[in-house]
């Protein structure tokens, strides 16, 4: 006599595991999102670092002054989630625009030997989950000098690499960055005028 043997799940064993999978998956999917939202943060509080580290060090490197400026410049809140311009202000119009003529008026930016079209040095988006504010009264602060419009989201670093802020404040210039976590997590940078 011939035993078969079975080689399946029964619907009983089926429905067990699929019960404890989706007890896990539910344990487990807040710390994942948790983990995720700090990762972002994380990641973006590095990227402003690097931009203001990235900022000054061209400053120095072009013995001039160099702006940091929020993409969406003249909003009263000072929000820099959505991303910065980092420029050089080569004609001294104070604004963000494109080589003029003639050429004499006009620099080479890159390096790369040929003369370019533009101000801006670099411009950074990230990843527009984290709200990024600057500081609230930057236009007594800094001493960017740059059209009026471009005033309360400028920081200006000079040739020498200091930031170009008032000194007699004695203040640093904060930047306070959060998710959508109310008040559960977030990052603040302090950058001191020197």
């Amino acid at each position: 006599m011939l035993i078969k043997k079975q080689t399946g799940f029964t619907l009983i064993e089926a429905m067990v595991t699929l019960s404890i999978l989706t007890i896990l998956i539910a344990i487990g999917i807040p710390g994942l999102i948790g983990f995720l939202q700090d990762n972002r943060l994380t990641t973006d509080t590095n990227t402003l670092v690097a931009t203001l580290n990235y900022g000054r060090g061209e400053a120095i490197t072009r013995n001039r002054a160099v702006n940091l400026t929020a993409i969406s410049p003249g909003d009263s809140s000072n929000e820099w989630g959505p991303g910065w311009t980092i420029w050089s202000d080569f004609d001294n119009d104070g604004r963000i625009d494109n080589c003029i003529t003639p050429p004499t008026n006009c620099v080479d930016f890159n390096g790369d030997g040929t003369v370019d079209d533009t101000e801006i040095i670099r411009e950074i988006k990230p990843g527009g989950a984290t709200m990024i504010d600057g500081p609230n009264s930057i236009t007594g602060i800094s001493l960017a000098e740059v059209h009026a419009s471009l005033k309360s989201s400028t920081l200006s670093y000079r040739g020498n690499g200091t930031l170009a802020v008032n000194l007699g404040l004695s203040v640093n210039i904060a930047f306070t960055l959060c998710d959508k976590r109310t008040g559960e997590k977030g990052r603040k940078i302090e950058i001191s005028r020197t």
